[in-house]
Formats: structure tokens, C-alpha cells, sequence
């Protein structure tokens, strides 16, 4: 028994053997096969494999190139940005801004019958007239950014018009409707600004109807136009959309989704202005140059819609041009 013990532990012994040896051969084949392929997909670079050598070769290749080229300046960097913003800014609208000096500035005489008070309320009772007069539709109307270059900085038009009810006694004693200058007794309680532009007719177009209220705005008489320098308004792209939700003064750039039906719809467009133009505004009113460092962020002098102007005119790529039109 002893004998046949032993005869059968020393065959299981050979068999282990074997298949240790087959186990064996098997991993060195694979690792011949990977050394071959260049490591395969499971190799990190650990040694001597072909393909890591000639990856190492490419890098080193690489890292000598990039020495050998010359380092960009920051200027060059700088030069290297402004381009590429050029490139995005040429995609946008282009507005040729001129001069400010280009501009004669006039007064006109309105009748009477036309004439409009600017008092504080007497706006928001005529919008609440007018839509209850018409059943229930919102006021449509429009204003220009008109954009104009002093000292290099972009200046935008702006009309200032006396709060003061006509009749009203003006800080001097005088009669508000017999002002003689314009802007003679404007002062930040007594006036507001405002965007020029005004209400649409009904089923006339945001463009034409802007155009129209420009020239009457701004544009001066043919018989007082004695440069015979006409005002032209080229309206371009449309910056922002407002909505009065009641009838106060208050406007916003959204429409909330509580509010169905807004009183007034007030659409802002650009505006190219001419190279040379005579502006005519009427006594109550003035028209200003107002520099957009001074409109950014001061919603309290110039109210909302005149104070989100910078903002609008950023995606806006501004051509200043001096008197001799040269560019700034």
C-alpha cells in the first residue's frame, strides 16, 4: 500500500510540473508578443519597448522645436488679442460715430395746438386715455440712440424737457412758456431726460414711425435751415424692447408672466447719424450730449431705459471719427 502511495503522489507531482511549465511558457510568449507590438494597449512606457522609445524621440522632437522658436512679447500677445477681438467686432454692427462739432444746434417753433406738457403725470394720463380710448391696446412706441463723438468718448443725444406745467413760474419769475434759450431753467427738479423718439400711429412700422418722430423731434424747419443741412436718420439694429406694466412711471426690460397686457411697448433702436446736420429742438426742450461714463449706472439722473444704454452699446463696434475724419 505504502509502495502504491507513493507511486501515485510522485505521478500527481509530475503533473504539476507539467502544467507550472505550460503556465510559464504561455506568460513568456505573451510578454515576447507584447514586447513586439510595442507594449499593446496596457503599455505605460516602463522600459524598453519599441514604440515607447519612438514616442519619446517625437516629444523630445517637439520640446527642441518649441525652444527654438522665439518667445511672443507681451506686445505682441496684446497685438495678437486686439486682432482677434476685431475679428469678433466685425461681425457686429458698425456705427460710424462723428464728430460733435459737425452739428449745428437751433431752436424751432411749434404750434401751440401740438404742443405737449411734460408735467410730472400728464404723460401717464394721456397713455391712460389712449388705452382706454382704444379698448385695451398697448401704446407702440419707439426711441433712437443717436451716438455722438466729443474728446473721444462716445456722447449720446439725449433730450432734456422741463417738468414744469405751462404757465408754470420758472426759479427767475418768469413764465415757463416764455423761456427765451432753451435749457435756461433746467435743473434735475424741474426737468427729465429722455431718448427722442414717441408713440407710433396705428399699423405704422417700428422704422418708419422712428424716422418720423426724429424728424419731428430733431429736425429743423426748411426755412430756418439756412445751411440747407437736412437731418437724416439711417435706424439701424434694435437694442432692447421696454414695457410699462400700469400706468407709472416705472418701465422694464421684461415682460413678467403675471402681466398679460402692458400699457405701453417702447422699442429702442440705433440710429447712424449724418456726418452734418442742423438740430432744432422747441424752448421747453434741450438737447444734450451726455458722455455713457455718465449714463452707466445712474438709472436715478437719467432713469432706466437712458442708464442700460452702455450696456446695449458694448456689443457695438464704434468707428469715432474726428472733424477731419480721421479715425480715434
Amino acid at each position: 500500500m505504502s509502495a502504491k502511495t507513493a507511486d501515485e503522489g510522485k505521478e500527481e507531482e509530475e503533473e504539476e510540473d507539467s502544467e507550472d511549465e505550460f503556465e510559464f511558457e504561455d506568460i513568456k510568449a505573451h510578454d515576447k508578443a507584447l514586447e513586439e507590438d510595442g507594449g499593446g494597449m496596457f503599455d505605460v512606457h516602463h522600459g524598453s519597448g519599441g514604440g515607447g522609445e519612438e514616442e519619446k524621440e517625437e516629444e523630445k522632437e517637439e520640446e527642441r522645436r518649441a525652444e527654438e522658436a522665439s518667445p511672443a512679447t507681451n506686445e505682441e500677445l496684446m497685438e495678437q488679442h486686439v486682432a482677434s477681438m476685431r475679428g469678433l467686432l466685425s461681425k457686429s454692427k458698425r456705427l460710424n460715430v462723428h464728430s460733435l462739432g459737425n452739428y449745428t444746434f437751433g431752436v424751432k417753433v411749434v404750434r401751440k395746438d401740438t404742443e405737449k406738457s411734460n408735467a410730472k403725470g400728464a404723460r401717464l394720463l394721456r397713455i391712460r386715455e389712449q388705452y382706454e380710448k382704444s379698448g385695451g391696446i398697448a401704446r407702440r412706441s419707439v426711441a433712437g440712440v443717436c451716438v455722438v463723438n466729443q474728446h473721444g468718448c462716445p456722447h449720446v443725444l439725449l433730450l432734456q424737457e422741463s417738468t414744469l406745467p405751462p404757465g408754470a413760474q420758472a426759479p427767475d419769475g418768469k413764465p415757463a412758456s416764455q423761456w427765451e434759450r432753451p435749457g435756461q431753467h433746467f435743473s434735475a427738479s424741474t426737468s427729465t431726460f429722455r431718448l427722442p423718439g414717441g408713440r407710433l400711429r396705428a399699423g405704422e412700422g417700428t422704422r418708419e414711425g422712428l424716422k418720423r418722430k426724429l424728424a419731428n423731434k430733431l429736425a429743423a424747419p426748411n426755412e430756418t435751415n439756412e445751411a440747407n443741412l437736412r437731418a437724416s436718420f439711417d435706424v439701424l439694429d434694435q437694442l432692447a424692447t421696454w414695457y410699462r406694466l400700469g400706468f407709472e412711471p416705472q418701465m422694464y426690460p421684461y415682460l413678467p408672466p403675471h402681466v398679460t397686457k402692458p400699457k405701453e411697448t417702447l422699442e429702442v433702436f440705433l440710429v447712424e447719424l449724418p456726418e452734418k446736420c442742423y438740430f432744432a429742438v422747441p424752448k421747453t426742450s434741450k438737447l444734450v450730449a451726455v458722455p455713457i461714463f455718465e449714463l452707466y449706472d445712474n438709472a436715478e439722473k437719467f432713469g432706466a431705459v437712458a442708464s442700460s444704454i452702455p450696456h446695449l452699446l458694448s456689443r457695438i463696434d464704434i468707428n469715432l471719427e474726428t472733424r477731419e475724419n480721421t479715425a480715434v
